[in-house]
């Protein structure tokens, strides 16, 4: 299937500190004014349905503008489908009790985020919780259809239908090795080693050591220091499909697990060889002092971090950063190179998702809106960034183009105290509608871009979406067990001579809670979905 370029990361966020909805009727704020009546309608034409009030529940916290810009959106879209949005604002940590109570009770209501983590999409999919979405998409939404690629649609499909539309952002995955360079040049390193190309992260095993060496003598003080970080965990070295709690895939593309295939098998990614190479690896620099055992406990205020006396950071999703790292705090400067992999899953881009309740009694004016949503330039910088005006200022960067400055607004302060700032954390929409801000590198979305056009040649089970009925109790107690060993071993909590024990024991006991089991299933699923979409199967 042909990709479309087109879509951010978790760590542009990071590194720019940086994964929801008025109108000036100047162009500038809106992109031009052709791409805003087509995204919906004339008024006139939207003065012909009758008004309705949509309700919308989203993940988040309240802005502290929230009613002064939703206010302004309602304004746009009662213009253009006589329909005001009402939003249900919910912490993370309370949204997925939240909402299976709101569901279970069957109250009515019109759309809500969802995503494989949050209010389980697949299985209130399949259990009929969600509408499905094909003709409405083909009748409401035409210009959504037509602004994402078909690939991500296929992300929000079970069982064949379309119950979700993805927040299309970054649709694939990348990781960065970013490095401080005020700090290589005082110590004189040679940052055309820094910048060679790499796919895993044993490729970056020389350079790490040689940039540390150097770093330790000339300022022996921080010889006890770890020299990196590494963003969100170690697994992300491996091309797996994750189906569930390490039952996976290989990425089709990727030849990191040498015996698991093509996508076709299903195995267990933590009883395979890479899976304990990885984690001596991993131990060798807790040895020598390049990466600490539990991280995020070692520095829990970044401020080594923050400070550049950890000089190397390993993000997932970063593929463009701005002249400084921590840009906020202007704390030190750095530059970064990409892996050559990029790789898109289902379960990549089902991490945040557009649905609409079966007790909308509005579908069709739902949908309405996410064609606004997802194709409206107007909405989509609003949506993220508040009013002109009052939270920003459009002006011209040095290459004529339209940028967000936030000086002297709601939403110059820090992130806690902004007005309304809904950057990356925006969990629906179309991300590369809105005006970058200033402060975010010149090429962010080129860069975007082109690591999803990368991503092309990687996609094997798109679409594919495992129901775990059969096998829940299995999947439950195998949880169990992964939550206890495999992220000690991942942050080099076992010694070399410890590991294999280990990785031995972690395995005996995934065996005797089920996993064998879930494999059958999942494989046995696969199987069947490949088969419908005409693809090889595994015999084995």
């Amino acid at each position: 299937m042909k990709r479309t370029i087109c879509v951010v990361l978790a760590l542009v966020l990071a590194l720019s500190l940086a994964l929801a909805g008025c109108q000036s009727n100047s162009t500038s704020s809106s992109g031009s004014s052709s791409d805003s009546q087509s995204a919906s309608g004339s008024g006139s034409e939207s003065q012909e349905l009758e008004p309705v009030v949509l309700e919308y529940y989203c993940m988040g916290t309240v802005a502290k503008d929230n009613d002064m810009v939703y206010e302004e959106i309602n304004k746009y879209l009662t213009e253009k489908i006589n329909a005001t949005v009402n939003m249900h604002w919910l912490e993370s940590a309370d949204y997925n009790t939240k909402m299976s109570a709101i569901i279970g009770a069957g109250q009515t209501f019109d759309m809500l985020y969802t995503a494989r983590d949050y209010v389980n999409f697949a299985t209130n999919a399949q259990n009929g919780a969600f509408m499905e979405l094909d003709d409405l998409l083909t009748e409401y939404a035409p210009d959504l259809v037509a602004a994402i690629p078909e690939y991500v649609l296929e992300g929000g499909r079970v069982n064949g239908k379309i119950y979700g539309v993805p927040s299309y952002k970054d649709v694939a995955n990348t990781y960065a090795y970013a490095w401080n360079t005020d700090l290589a040049q005082e110590v004189g390193l040679d940052e055309s080693k820094q910048e060679a190309p790499w796919k895993y992260m044993t490729d970056l095993d020389e350079r790490v050591r040689e940039f540390k060496a150097i770093r330790d003598e000339k300022y022996p003080e921080l010889a006890d220091l770890p020299m990196l970080e590494v963003e969100t965990g170690m697994e992300i070295w491996w091309s797996w499909d994750n189906i569930i709690g390490g039952v996976a895939t290989n990425v089709g593309g990727i030849d990191f697990f040498k015996d698991q295939g093509s996508g076709e098998k299903v195995f267990n990614a933590y009883a395979t060889p890479e899976y304990t190479e990885i984690l001596k690896f991993i131990r060798t620099w807790v040895d020598d002092n390049i990466f600490p055992v539990y991280q995020a406990e070692w520095d829990s205020d970044y401020a080594l971090r923050v400070a550049g006396k950890v000089p190397v950071r390993i993000s997932n999703g970063l593929v463009a950063a701005p002249d400084y790292y921590f840009s906020n705090q202007k704390v030190w400067k750095c530059k970064i190179v990409r892996s050559d992999i990029a790789v898109s899953t289902t379960s990549y881009l089902q991490a945040a998702m557009t649905a609409i309740s079966q007790t909308s009694k509005n579908p069709e004016r739902a949908m309405m809106y996410m064609n606004i949503q997802y194709t409206d330039p107007w909405y989509a910088t609003t949506s993220r960034f508040g009013i002109e005006g009052t939270h920003y200022n459009i002006v011209k960067d040095d290459a004529g183009n339209d940028r967000l400055d936030f000086t002297d607004t709601e939403n110059a302060d820090g992130l806690e105290t902004k007005g309304f700032y809904n950057w990356y954390g925006a969990t629906a929409g179309n991300l590369f509608k809105c005006i970058l801000p200033l402060d975010q590198p010149d090429d962010l979305f080129d860069k975007l871009q082109q690591m999803n056009e990368d991503a092309s040649n990687y996609e094997t089970n798109i679409g594919f979406v495992f129901d775990q009925t059969n096998v829940a109790n299995e999947v439950a107690a195998c949880a169990g067990v992964i939550d206890e060993y495999h992220l000690p071993l991942m942050n080099g909590a076992y010694t070399l001579d410890e590991i294999d024990a280990k990785v031995a024991e972690f395995n005996q006991k995934l065996e005797a809670n089920g996993i064998q089991k879930i494999i059958d299933e999942a494989q046995k699923q696969l199987n069947e979905w490949r088969a419908a979409q005409g693809k090889t199967v595994y015999e084995g």
